[in-house]
Order: C-alpha cells, then structure tokens, then sequence
C-alpha cells in the first residue's frame, strides 16, 4: 500500500515554535504579539481602483510595560549561506518605522542556527542623513537544537540596549561554553 506524502511549511513550523517559546518562557512584564496586523501604515491618497488598505504584519512585536522595545520576523533560512534579501531588508525597515520605539529602532531577524553552530554577530543600521529615525537590523540565531535537547537552558533574543540591561539577564560572554548560545540567555547554568 503506497503511502501518501506530505510537505511541511517550514517558515510556519519555525514561527510557531519561537510563539510557544517565547509565550512559556518571556519575562513577566514582557508581553510578545504574534502576527500584529497594522493597517494603520499606508495610506492611500487616490484609490480609484478601490483597492484594500495595504497593511503590515510583523511576526513578533515585543512590548516591555506596554512600550514596543523590538519587532521581530522569523525566518527559516541558513543566514551563513544565505545574507538577507534587499527585500527583506525593505520589509523590516518598514517594520522598524511602524512601530513607535526609541533609537535605533530595534527589529531582529531571526533564523535558525544548526546543531552546534555558533551565532555570528551580524547588525545592519538604517540610518539616511535625511531621515531623523534610525533602525537597527540584527540578525538573531535561534538555537533550535540546543533548546529542544535542553543543551541550552534558556536562550531570549533581546540583548540588554533593548531592556535597559534589568536584572537576571546574563550576557553570553558570562556562561560557561556550553551554554553560551544565542544572543542572551535567561538563567542558564
């Protein structure tokens, strides 16, 4: 009897795995939407084809006290191989200039790194002498592996710019080796 296939979204799989991760293990005062629709970006100013209004939609939205401190997509893509597209690029920019934050505007890209593999620190700024706001793009990897065999004990993406360095947070640099994955960790030992 021949089996049927079937095929996986990936990009889905990843997004909804970093949804449950970051739901069970975000700090207390830190509340994270997934999927944050905003048509409140673009406006048309003639519409005779009447069109829909375009919207946004950003895969993470971190609020730390009710304030946005970062947005974040996912993706599931090897970012050693594979830099970001001009119009990723484009897209979390827009992100980065939806959301009202502090400077540089923080959105991260995030793409899972593969067992054993380190992170590499990789930011880009948006910043046009033209423009009075700044992004800050940082492409962010998600030990995947270490966090489902529990190699890592807690692994957040926000390093502590964005959190105003509060306590509990250890930066990787402090941890042993074989914990020390990802951009900051909760709690590790």
């Amino acid at each position: 009897m021949p089996l049927s296939s079937f095929t996986l979204n990936m990009n889905m799989v990843f997004e909804r795995f970093l949804g449950r991760y970051f739901r069970e293990t975000a700090p207390a005062d830190v509340r994270i939407s997934a999927q944050d629709v905003r048509s409140d970006v673009f406006s048309y100013l003639e519409n005779a084809g009447g069109w829909n209004q375009p919207t946004i939609r950003p895969d993470f939205v971190f609020r730390r006290r009710r304030k946005v401190v970062a947005v974040a997509d996912a993706k599931y893509k090897n970012r050693h191989e594979h830099p970001p597209s001009s119009a990723e690029l484009y897209q979390l920019t827009a992100y980065g200039l939806s959301y009202n934050m502090a400077d540089p505007r923080e959105v991260l890209l995030l793409h899972p790194l593969a067992s054993g593999e380190a992170d590499r620190a990789t930011s880009l700024l948006f910043a046009p002498s033209a423009a009075k706001q700044q992004v800050r793009i940082r492409l962010v990897g998600v030990p995947v592996d270490g966090l489902l065999d529990g190699s890592v004990a807690r692994w957040w993406p926000l390093d502590p710019p964005a959190w105003h360095s509060p306590a509990g947070y250890v930066s990787p640099a402090a941890q042993p080796p074989s914990t020390s994955v990802g951009h900051q960790q909760l709690g590790g030992q």
